[in-house]
Parts: structure tokens; C-alpha cells; sequence
């Protein structure tokens, strides 16, 4: 019944033989000479090929990424110092309340107190507000032109698509190491194991990451216009 299959099942495993880790006494490695001198002079090219493009893509990737961290810690800095300029400007409103105050007490006090000379002063404090009112709106009218510049700017989007498409081929580059060393390690085990010669392993197919579209031309300031393409970075 039960008990004897349950005896029959402790024999079988204790008949099983052990299983060694590697780094155990009694484990066998395989030696070079197992190895097929064929596959071997095709394995040893291909995974110094992976290594090196795999380094110099990532070196390209880093230096791009370098190259974006300058280029935005300027062109931060190039707009601040304009904005600062923009809103320190010079103002002319003193100057027309300076004129005018000169103007009042340049005038004599009797003529002050005739009604020519009051209808003269409300004349003047008119023309200066309505000069005042002139130089507010034409300043007015810059400030809106400036934020809606500001607004229209996409040179943040730009930069962060940039960064975006950086990482994006670091990551591909990844997938592209791992997959490739995998075919080399299945030919390399495959060939040790004695596959048969009529089992051919299937080539790694490397999934693609897809990037982000970068948005058109965009303006910065003190820059000219920045092209709206991102860098070619190929994993080939």
C-alpha cells in the first residue's frame, strides 16, 4: 500500500546520484580541450566584439550626457542674467516726476494762485499722467511679450527628450550585452553538452527600445536656435 511505495520512493532517492555545485571538492570542470577548436575561434572574437562595443557605446552615451549637463548649466545661467537685465531696465517715470516737480517750483508763488496759473498746473499734471499711463502700458506690453517668449520656449522639453533618449540607449545597450551573451553562452554549452549536429540553436533576437520623438526647432536665448534632433547613439 501506501507504506510500501513511500520506502519504495526514500530507495529511489537515495540511489539518485549527488549533485555538485561549482567551487565544491568533487566538482568536474570541463576542460579547454573539450571545447571545438572551430566554435571557439568564432566565440572568442564575438564576445570581445560584444565587450568593446558595448563599452564604447556606453562611452558615447556618458559623454553626450557630460555634454547636455554644460550646455544646460549655461543656457540656465545665460537666462537668468537676461531676465535680471530684462527686469532692471531703466525706467523713465522719475525722470518725467522729476521735471515736473522742477517745473512746479520753478514757477513763481503769485502766479500760482491766479487761475491761469492753477489751470497751467492741472495742465501739467495731466500731461504727466498721461505720460505716465504711456510708459506703464509700453512696459506692460514688453513684460507680456517676455512671458509669452518664455512660455513658447521648449527648450526644456528639448533637453529633457535628450536626456530621455541617453538613457533609453544606455538601456538598449544593456538588452544587447545580455541577449548576445546568452547566444555565446548556449553555443559554448551547447557544443560541450554534444549537440547533435541536425539542432542548430536559434540567433539571439535583441528587442529594440523605441525612442522619443524630439520636438522641432525651439529658440534659446543667447544661443541661436537649437536643432531638434537627438544624437545618433547605434549599438551596431
Amino acid at each position: 500500500g501506501a507504506a510500501n511505495d513511500s520506502r519504495i520512493s526514500q530507495q529511489l532517492d537515495h540511489t539518485q546520484p549527488p549533485v555538485f555545485l561549482p567551487g565544491e571538492p568533487d566538482y568536474c570542470y570541463c576542460t579547454i580541450d573539450e571545447l571545438n577548436a572551430t566554435l571557439g575561434r568564432g566565440v572568442v572574437p564575438a564576445w570581445d566584439e560584444l565587450e568593446a562595443t558595448y563599452l564604447d557605446g556606453v562611452s558615447v552615451v556618458s559623454r553626450q550626457l557630460r555634454s547636455e549637463r554644460q550646455v544646460a548649466t549655461d543656457f540656465l545661467a545665460d537666462s537668468r542674467a537676461a531676465f535680471s537685465r530684462f527686469v532692471t531696465r531703466p525706467d523713465p517715470k522719475q525722470e518725467y516726476v522729476t521735471q515736473f516737480q522742477e517745473s512746479f517750483n520753478d514757477m513763481d508763488e503769485e502766479v500760482r494762485c491766479t487761475t491761469e496759473g492753477q489751470d497751467e498746473l492741472f495742465q501739467r499734471v495731466d500731461d504727466l499722467k498721461d505720460t505716465l499711463y504711456d510708459i506703464s502700458d509700453k512696459r506692460k506690453e514688453e513684460a507680456e511679450a517676455e512671458l509669452d517668449r518664455l512660455k513658447g520656449n521648449l527648450w526644456l522639453e528639448e533637453k529633457t527628450t535628450t536626456t530621455f533618449n541617453c538613457y533609453l540607449q544606455l538601456l538598449q545597450g544593456e538588452q544587447t550585452r545580455y541577449h548576445v551573451a546568452t547566444q555565446v553562452l548556449q553555443d559554448v554549452y551547447g557544443d560541450l553538452l554534444q549537440r547533435s549536429e541536425g539542432e542548430a540553436l536559434e540567433p539571439a533576437v535583441v528587442p529594440v527600445v523605441p525612442l522619443i520623438q524630439m520636438i522641432g526647432d525651439v529658440e534659446a536665448p543667447s544661443k541661436g536656435r537649437a536643432k531638434g534632433r537627438a544624437p545618433d547613439y547605434s549599438w551596431s
